[in-house]
């Protein structure tokens, strides 16, 4: 099935039966008009809130900004307000001429999307949030949507493509395609993130992070069952990259994102800065492309803080780095941080640049648990190809085996029960 089809029909489904409940008081429908979706956003805000009902399948083409807030292609919500879009699209006019984003959620505002299409915001100044923002004390709920081409264009921003928040977010069932920002391709989040059920596919972070993007020590993003792949930066996790806060990952699969920067790219999967947990998760197949020497490392995690892996796996990931001074950590790279590896297999992952080491796993000065665990046909060029580290740690009923060119020696520190 069409993923755009798969993602919406649970919501049409319950259209369809007549399922949706809406209180009495608060049930507008909004021809196919843009100046009727203003009007009635405008009398939901100055009334206390509504759920407006919008004309199935239609496209709400925005050609000229909200003239009250101009970056802003609607007006911004500040009351609760739920858009049920029966299938429509919200999208800024190609040749509109002016930029502005789609919606803006202020301290006052909750929003709730259902079924809707937001496209092609396009923000040129300080606060990015190109499809969304949602400012501090906002409320964000996008159920079935699809986030699809909106593009920050402020270099100076550092704000999502699809979402920027600050305030809380809840995304379910959703799918984020084709964002950019410099900071959080699809999102930038420096609140409280949930994700669940979702698809971050093929967004771009032009610094940081194609898939989400978290630089708050109050920031907690939460990710359940979601698949976030395809997505590119240009220095700093492919597909996450998380510089502080609390942060859950989930039964979800992390895979084939990519670094592209000439040196010292890190992190073709996740970079991670902050307090992560992941279980039950794959991480595999992510890439950093670096041809012209630097320090590249960590092909699937660089971790600089508290890290913890449980019951998943980090495999297949690469580094391409012919030239480079070092690349370190095919696997994960490890940097001064605690760092537990609980049930998971590392295995496959792999570092094409003569000098490399550590196709499995680099610690660098951090504290290794390692329990019930697989490292395994990890390549380097040079040894070893398992596992380096400046600490000491065991492996606890765990196998460091069949790497390439050795599995710890030529490490500073062998492993309590590596050989080879």
């Amino acid at each position: 099935m069409n993923l755009t089809r798969a993602l919406l029909a649970p919501a049409c489904a319950v259209l369809a039966a007549g399922a949706l409940t809406v209180p009495a008081h608060a049930d507008t429908a909004v021809a196919c008009s843009v100046p009727d979706l203003v009007q009635a956003i405008n009398d939901a805000n100055t009334g206390g809130g509504d759920t407006l009902i919008l004309s199935p399948g239609c496209t709400y083409n925005l050609v000229d900004p909200d003239p009250n807030d101009p970056e802003n292609g609607l007006p911004v919500i500040s009351s609760p307000i739920t858009l049920v879009g029966n299938g429509a699209t919200i999208v800024r006019d190609s040749g509109a001429g002016e930029d502005f984003r789609i919606l803006k959620v202020d301290a006052n505002g909750d929003l709730g999307l259902e079924n809707l299409t937001i496209r092609g915001g396009r923000p040129n100044f300080a606060e990015g949030g190109a499809g969304v923002l949602v400012e501090l004390g906002g409320d964000l709920s996008a159920e079935t949507t699809i986030f699809d081409d909106n593009d920050v264009v402020n270099s100076s921003s550092e704000d999502g493509g699809g979402i920027s928040n600050y305030g809380t977010a809840t995304v379910t069932t959703s799918l984020f395609t084709g964002n950019t920002a410099r900071h959080g391709g699809a999102i930038d989040s420096d609140g409280a993130l949930t994700v669940t059920t979702s698809r971050l596919t093929g967004n771009h972070g032009v610094t940081e992070a194609g898939g989400i993007n978290n630089d708050s020590s109050t920031g907690a993003i939460d990710i359940n069952n979601s698949r976030i792949s395809n997505n590119t930066s240009n220095s700093d996790g492919g597909a996450l990259d998380f510089d502080s806060g609390t942060i859950t990952i989930g039964g979800s699969t992390i895979t084939n994102n990519t670094v592209n920067r000439p040196s010292s790219g890190f992190a073709g999967g996740i970079y991670n800065n902050g307090n992560l947990t992941v279980t039950g998760s794959s991480i595999s197949g992510n890439t950093i492309n670096s041809p012209s020497g630097g320090f590249p490392d960590g092909g699937g995690i660089e971790n600089n803080d508290t890290l913890t892996i449980r019951n998943s796996r980090v495999s297949d990931n690469t580094i391409n780095a012919q030239g480079a001074t070092s690349s370190l950590g095919g696997g994960i790279a490890n940097f001064g941080a605690p760092l537990t590896i609980d049930g998971t297999a590392l295995s496959g992952n792999k570092i094409n640049d003569t000098g490399s080491q550590a196709g499995g796993l680099y610690n660098s000065g951090g504290t290794v648990t390692l329990i019930a665990s697989r490292i395994s046909n990890n390549v380097s060029d040079a040894p070893p190809g398992g596992v380096f580290t400046t600490t000491a740690f065991s492996a606890v009923g765990s196998a460091i085996t069949n790497n390439i060119p050795t599995n710890c020696t030529g490490s500073p520190v062998i492993p309590t029960g590596c050989v080879g």
